[in-house]
């Protein structure tokens, strides 16, 4: 697909992002969410990025990319009395020395054009920064709540607990594919919208990030693709990529 004519600022300019361009990707995402992790541990991990939807900016004098955003295939997103098509932003992130310029604006502006011509007539996202997103159209969709536990909590019992025991393994798609499949589209089909499920690529393993440990909830949001003015409505996507 041919990117839309989205202007960016004097001296930058797109670029579409392909596998080959691993190094350059896990460069720029280490300055906009900075890690322990080495390049080459980051770079051994499997990348979960649909490469074909995945594009960067390039600037006159830079080394590298200084911007880049992504999305995922979401062909089933429940939403109050139907099932559509969604995009899930992801991986969005821009260099330090080249903020407050406009390229997040003409990402965002990008993402959505796109996104409608795919026929994708809404777009998701767990927000890192919720408060940035709201000006693109996007609103409060759903909370992710997380839980600390401290070391010697009082448990309660649970009714039937007696009935289930308690096994920790490794994550399989073999042996746990088709459960978390069926998870989540149980919890997709409640009417809280509480799952939500991709018919692209799956499988692959999440490379480490430095998403943050949290207590409490965090915003999820989503609009409709097509226009930053877009009214807000449901639920959305996982910790990245996005964002």
């Amino acid at each position: 697909m041919a990117l839309p004519q989205i202007a960016l600022p004097a001296g930058y300019r797109w670029r579409a992002l392909t596998s080959d361009d691993q190094r350059l990707v896990t460069e720029l995402d280490t300055w906009a969410f900075p890690t322990g992790h080495a390049h080459d541990d980051l770079d051994a991990t499997p990348s979960p990025l649909t490469w074909e939807r995945a594009v960067a900016i390039e600037a006159d004098g830079a080394d590298g990319l200084v911007a880049m955003h992504a999305s995922y295939p979401f062909g089933q997103f429940p939403v109050p009395g139907a099932e559509l098509p969604t995009a899930g932003l992801t991986w969005v992130g821009v260099h330090p020395q080249h903020r407050r310029r406009g390229l997040l604006t003409a990402m965002v502006d990008l993402h959505l054009a796109r996104s409608a011509e795919r026929g994708e007539p809404l777009s998701a996202l767990f927000a890192a920064e919720a408060a940035i997103y709201g000006r693109f159209g996007y609103g409060h969709a759903a909370d992710d709540l997380r839980l600390d536990i401290p070391r010697g909590a009082a448990l309660r019992d649970v009714p039937g607990a007696e009935r289930h025991t308690v096994r920790v393994e490794v994550a399989s798609r073999e042996r746990h594919g088709e459960l978390v499949d069926r998870l989540h589209r149980a919890a997709g089909a409640t009417p809280s919208g509480d799952g939500l499920v991709s018919t692209g690529p799956a499988g692959s393993r999440a490379r480490p990030r430095s998403c943050r440990p949290s207590s409490g909830t965090t915003p999820r949001s989503i609009a409709a693709a097509g226009s930053r003015a877009a009214s807000s409505s449901s639920s959305s996507t996982a910790c990245p990529a996005a964002t």
